[in-house]
């Protein structure tokens, strides 16, 4: 994948819960990395899976767990002609706080740490009794509340970090497994604002104020923490947003333009092929050609 554009994706999990649950996804084919893990059950389809700089064939039935911040995609075959199944799968998402900031010391944690360490060159679980098990939890996770919920998902890793059979899938460790602002509440903050707000107009004064930092104080910060500018990261949220609606809604692309935020059809469409290297017609497109 050397060369290839990466799309850097925030993952919006629901109010009031820390991780997301997917259930019957149709696998989209941009290259992307995020903060959150990955676990995908793949339930129909056959492809390939590009985790950092290598590929697996993939099949319904299989497992994989994908670090934090490592690059991959799912490439449908139907995308190069092959008459088969379309791709879907069902897919935790799920961050690196919610686990211990000493989970080293904890001893409990011992082989779900090393399991997620792991992950950061994908792991492709083959022990098939332990991906049995860990499917039939996943097929009840999303009915559960609070820490049931917590409790669920550290049963299904603990299932897979104790199961007999896996694999590596790429030669190199990418990501790592904490969060590049933990502690670093300014640009949390912002994040969050823009999290919130993403689909309204938004200035710097109204979020300098929410972080109450001056405009220039806080622009100068947060691009010296994330190499980005506020508004990049704002871009970045909107267009992620925009994949979701181009890809599982039938929305015409002037109003899914407003509903992330954009006033300007022709500033979303530029906005976005500068991130995604598409316009949101191609993309569209190019995610139906893989999900039909």
């Amino acid at each position: 994948m050397k060369g290839t554009k990466i799309l850097q994706r925030k993952i919006l999990h629901e109010s009031g819960r820390s991780f997301t649950f997917t259930r019957d996804m149709r696998l989209t084919v941009p290259l992307h990395y995020h903060y959150e893990y990955e676990l995908i059950r793949i339930t129909s389809g056959y492809g390939r899976e590009f985790v950092g700089d290598a590929a697996v064939e993939y099949a319904p039935g299989d497992m994989t767990l994908i670090g934090t911040n490592v690059p991959h995609l799912h490439l449908c075959d139907s995308m190069t002609g092959i008459p088969v199944e379309r791709s879907r799968c069902d897919m935790i998402q799920f961050p690196p706080s919610l686990f211990p900031a000493d989970m080293e010391r904890i001893d409990e944690y011992a082989q779900i740490r090393e399991l997620l360490t792991a992950s950061a060159r994908g792991i492709r679980f083959t022990d098939a009794t332990a991906v049995e098990q860990a499917c039939a939890m996943m097929e009840y996770i999303d009915t559960l509340y609070g820490t049931e919920r917590i409790v669920c998902l550290l049963r299904i890793l603990d299932i897979l970090a104790r199961s007999e059979g896996h694999r590596l899938i790429s030669t190199l460790g990418y990501g790592n497994t904490t969060d590049m602002y933990a502690g670093d509440e300014p640009v949390n903050k912002v994040y969050a604002y823009l999290l919130n707000n993403f689909n309204n107009t938004i200035t710097l004064e109204q979020i300098a104020a929410y972080v109450n930092l001056s405009p220039a104080s806080l622009c100068r910060y947060f691009k010296q923490r994330t190499d980005k500018t506020i508004f990049r990261c704002l871009a970045e949220i909107r267009t992620e947003q925009a994949c979701r609606l181009l890809a599982y809604s039938e929305l015409p692309v002037f109003q899914i333009a407003d509903r992330t935020g954009f006033r300007n059809m022709a500033h979303f469409n530029r906005t976005f092929k500068e991130i995604n290297g598409a316009t949101p017609t191609e993309y569209r497109r190019m995610v139906r050609q893989c999900t039909d």
